[in-house]
């Protein structure tokens, strides 16, 4: 029986995540499920019990229509398998709503996008994802209608930062297709004893620097990874909160998002303000009872929910990510 292409969604957990406990956001909340004995790798899936809910337009409807009785609910479902590979690193594979129910921090921030972008041909790229740093950082999506080389996207090396990338491997034997950004997602023909070695191979590729060799301008805009200045900026936009001084700084999606399933955000700091359409940094302070005492981990533990018009949610992250603020500091900006 010839193997079926699987498309899986990977994430690196960071080499301070020791168990599958430490990962998830709420384990007791969670059914696990051991593997099989003659599997050959460790590893557990988690499973959340599926959400039902009854969609919002149906009630719509109902204003139109003869019938009352309409039996039509939503059911979502979220899993994570975790992997432990030869290099005794954790692996989580993402099913449904899965990745939402890991902690934000569990992962590696630049494992899918550096791992596809040491993988992929460099002439053979689908589609890249960009944030171009101007007055109004803009998130980007470009496609092409057939594997193309990267200067058909119009990258500016000077000010874009790559965010995602999808092409095709060079090596045939790696994938079908890769993207990788945070996670990777690979479609690959893989039985389920073989996604240790699956995961060991991409970890190889994640230590590679040959994307180097043509992706090398990525280095030239980065994201701030030093500790002591993330700190320092931090404490700068912290007071900016605590002070309401809102002339540069916003909020907006940490990233791109399905605008057509989109109907609204919520924050998770309301309690009785209904959905907004856009993102709005007064309309988040508006549910704080004091922004004076504001700090960087309430930030982080504040949450931005986009959600459809049937209330299923389709991202959550947190109001720090959501944070976009322009400041100089010792001669940069």
């Amino acid at each position: 029986m010839k193997t079926r292409t699987r498309y899986l969604t990977i994430l690196l957990l960071k080499d301070s995540i020791r168990s599958y406990d430490d990962a998830l956001k709420d384990p007791l909340t969670l059914q696990r499920y051991d593997l099989k004995q003659d599997v050959p790798f460790r590893g557990a899936l988690y499973v959340r019990d599926p959400h039902r809910n009854r969609p919002d337009w149906v009630d719509f409807v109902l204003e139109g229509i003869v019938s009352e009785d309409l039996p039509l609910e939503t059911r979502s479902q979220s899993s994570v398998l975790f992997i432990e590979s030869c290099e005794r690193r954790l692996f989580a594979i993402t099913f449904g709503y899965g990745r939402y129910l890991l902690k934000p921090n569990a992962h590696e921030t630049d494992f899918g996008l550096k791992t596809a972008l040491n993988a992929v041909n460099p002439v053979q790229l689908r589609s890249v994802d960009l944030r171009t740093f101007q007055e109004a950082p803009i998130h980007t999506r470009r496609q092409a209608s057939r594997s193309s080389a990267l200067d058909v996207f119009g990258v500016d090396t000077n000010r874009d930062v790559l965010r995602s990338v999808t092409g095709i491997p060079s090596d045939a034997e790696t994938a079908a297709r890769l993207t990788g950004s945070d996670s990777l997602t690979v479609a690959v023909r893989t039985d389920f004893n073989a996604l240790a070695e699956l995961c060991s191979k991409m970890y190889d590729l994640y230590l590679d620097d040959s994307y180097k060799d043509h992706f090398g301008w990525i280095d030239h805009l980065r994201i701030v990874r030093d500790q002591d200045l993330i700190e320092t900026l931090d404490e700068k936009l912290v007071r900016v909160f605590q002070s309401y001084e809102l002339d540069h700084i916003h909020l907006c999606p940490p990233g791109n998002i399905d605008w057509e399933r989109t109907q609204g955000f919520i924050f998770s700091t309301s309690k009785h303000m209904s959905s907004i359409p856009d993102l709005d940094i007064e309309a988040y302070l508006g549910t704080v009872k004091n922004p004076s005492t504001l700090s960087r981990n309430k930030l982080k533990d504040h949450r931005v929910i986009a959600h459809t018009d049937d209330e299923e949610q389709l991202s959550r992250w947190s109001v720090y990510d959501c944070t976009t603020f322009e400041t100089e500091h010792e001669g940069f900006l």
